[in-house]
């Protein structure tokens, strides 16, 4: 759903679609505590914070892929259509290990 409102609205996130995608490999990949159990209390009883980093101080270091160039600040709220002829396949991630078609 998330990409659906930046596509709907790409100049009001401040993070790009490499951004969510970085976020989902992450969830996936357990290299950080931040994913780790089903909730906050589960990863204090667990003492997360002692054993593993947090996705955070790793994604949120300033990079140019992540940034939106175009971001606008909107004081409003963003309303989405949630419409089904507005979802469409979220290629950049689940088609990006198909090996490209090269042109000749």
């Amino acid at each position: 759903m998330v990409l659906q409102i930046l596509r709907l609205s790409p100049n009001v996130f401040e993070y790009t679609e490499q951004f969510l995608i970085a976020l989902l490999d992450e969830s996936y990949a357990c290299r950080y505590g931040t994913f780790l159990y089903n909730s906050e209390r589960e990863r204090v009883n667990h003492n997360i914070a002692r054993d593993t980093v947090s996705v955070w101080t790793e994604v949120l270091k300033p990079r140019v892929d992540f940034t939106n160039a175009n971001y606008t600040p909107l004081d409003d709220t963003i309303l989405p259509t949630t419409a089904a002829r507005n979802s469409e396949l979220w290629r950049t991630l689940h088609l990006r290990y198909l090996p490209r078609r090269t042109t000749k």
